[in-house]
C-alpha cells in the first residue's frame, strides 16, 4: 500500500469525495417532488456528511493509487455500493432519533446516488480497464 496522505493519494481521495457529493446531491434533490419542496439544508449536509464517508473510506486505500487493475464492471459496481451506502448513512444521520427517520426517503436517496454513480462510472474509472477494446 502507497503512503497514504500523499500529493497523489491525496488527489484522488479529493476526486472521489467530490464526485460521491456530486452523486449524492442530485438523488436527495430527487426525493423532492418538486423544486420549491426540496429541503437545501438536507441536501448540503447530507452531500458533505457523504464526502467526508467517502475519505474516511479511502483511508483503507485506493486502487488507483496501489496501481490495482480490475475490470470496469467490478470497479463501477464497488464504487455504486459504496455510494450507497455513503449516501444513506448520511441521510440517516440528519434525523436526531433512530425513530424519526424517513427510511423511505432513505432508501430512495441512496438507490438513486447509487444508479447516479454507475452513470457517472460510464465516463471511465482509473483503477479499471476500458469497457471497450481500443483497436
Amino acid at each position: 500500500m502507497k503512503k497514504i496522505f500523499s500529493k497523489e493519494w491525496l488527489k484522488a481521495a479529493f476526486i472521489r469525495a467530490f464526485r460521491t457529493m456530486a452523486q449524492v446531491a442530485p438523488a436527495n434533490i430527487g426525493s423532492a417532488a418538486i423544486l420549491a419542496d426540496v429541503n437545501w439544508l438536507v441536501v448540503l449536509s447530507a452531500s458533505v456528511l457523504s464526502a467526508i464517508l467517502s475519505l474516511l473510506t479511502s483511508v483503507d486505500g485506493l486502487p488507483e493509487i496501489e496501481g490495482v487493475e480490475t475490470s470496469w464492471l467490478k470497479a463501477a459496481l464497488v464504487r455504486a455500493l459504496k455510494t450507497i451506502a455513503q449516501s444513506g448513512i448520511s441521510v440517516i444521520g440528519s434525523a436526531a432519533l433512530i425513530s424519526e427517520v424517513n427510511w423511505p426517503v432513505v432508501a430512495s436517496s441512496a438507490i438513486l446516488a447509487g444508479i447516479v454513480s454507475m452513470l457517472m462510472s460510464i465516463g471511465g474509472l482509473p483503477e479499471a480497464s476500458t469497457p471497450i477494446q481500443k483497436e
